[in-house]
């Protein structure tokens, strides 16, 4: 799976989702990060993060202007070689004893279902983790973007993200 994300001046906060993602979640991951920030710091910052880092599949793609959220994960996947594919927000925090994390999540993936997502605390609706009367897994009409895993041939075949629509 490659988990792509994007971000735009959000140095700080893109390292903690970063580390958070690395250090308590496993899975065969590849991590992109679409940096939307064109200043010559940005490029800078995120070029050495992935120099420096132990974690082989790290890579950063450099926007040459901001593209916006979705732009960026267009752009992204340009570069996604993997059957699935996770656009993920800059600032998703993993608690420690994630582990399993990806694994309970894209188990629910193939047949009918082409993506799925999980639950947070800063978003309204089913995924919500304060709806207490939510099933650990229940099918949806939609899911919020800030974390959804794709199949990646399915997410292809539909157009990947209209650019032209507001928000996200």
């Amino acid at each position: 799976m490659t988990v792509l994300m994007p971000t735009y001046q959000n140095t700080q906060t893109c390292m903690g989702a970063i580390v958070s993602l690395i250090k308590y979640t496993e899975f065969p991951l590849k991590v992109l990060v679409v940096n939307n920030d064109p200043a010559p710091a940005s490029r800078l910052f995120f070029d050495g993060v992935v120099e420096t880092t132990d974690y082989k599949d790290l890579a950063v793609l450099h926007a040459e202007s901001n593209k916006g959220w979705m732009g960026a994960v267009n752009l992204g996947m340009e570069r996604v070689d993997t059957p699935l594919v996770c656009m993920m927000n800059d600032d998703v925090l993993f608690p420690p004893n994630s582990k399993e994390f990806w694994r309970v999540m894209v188990r629910h993936l193939g047949g009918q279902v082409a993506a799925v997502g999980p639950s947070s605390n800063f978003v309204m609706g089913r995924q919500s983790i304060f709806d207490l009367s939510v099933p650990p897994a229940l099918e949806v009409k939609f899911l919020i973007g800030f974390c959804m895993v794709l199949r990646t041939d399915v997410f292809r075949e539909v157009g990947l993200l209209d650019e032209t629509l507001p928000g996200g």
